[in-house]
């Protein structure tokens, strides 16, 4: 090539230009994620994903104080009891959607020939609406299974380093998520 010493002078600024904003760059990303690490290291090792294996997890809070296990059982109870709230309340939409079916049902049966394909489509819109309403069920009971393996993790690990007390039961902190626990498992 042929180029002219401005071009070039232009050319090697440029050049110099893109790799010093590529060092900034990655210099940033990599702060940031130092920063990043300490900050989880300091709130919690788990970083609370609801769907963390649980030998991960398991070895994440291995290293954790009592005091620090204490805070992450505490956010893991906030994150079961939000899923069993969503959980009940899909409880309670089945519930009325089996009303309205009910009710829908009962008016089919005293329908017109005129009035039973509208009769028939409201029908299956409720049963559809209603199918989707099970299968919601179904998967947030599924989450609060997954959620309960990781709580029990965590209560575990807390057990471990609080010990028992002189009558050879957990502790009273343990006990109470414990508690928790099983009231909710068999919702």
């Amino acid at each position: 090539m042929n180029w002219n010493p401005s071009k070039q002078l232009a050319f090697r600024k440029g050049f110099i230009a893109l790799c010093f904003t590529l060092l900034l760059a990655g210099t940033a990303g990599f702060c940031a994620e130092v920063e990043s690490s300490n900050t989880d290291s300091q709130r919690s090792s788990s970083g609370i994903d609801p769907e963390i294996p649980v030998e991960v997890l398991r070895l994440q809070i291995k290293h954790l104080s009592a005091e620090e296990l204490t805070r992450e059982a505490d956010r893991w109870m906030t994150i079961l009891r939000d899923t069993v709230r969503l959980l009940n309340e899909e409880h309670i939409t089945v519930w009325y959607e089996n009303q309205t079916l009910e009710a829908v049902e009962a008016e089919a049966s005293e329908t017109t020939p005129a009035e039973k394909a509208s009769t028939e489509r409201k029908l299956k819109q409720e049963t559809e609406r209603k199918d989707d309403d099970l299968a919601r069920l179904a998967e947030l009971r599924e989450q609060r299974t997954q959620i309960i393996d990781r709580v029990n993790v965590v209560l575990d690990g807390l057990s471990d380093k609080l010990g028992l007390t002189a009558e050879g039961a957990e502790q009273e902190t343990v006990l109470q998520h414990r508690r928790y626990v099983n009231a909710v498992k068999g919702l």
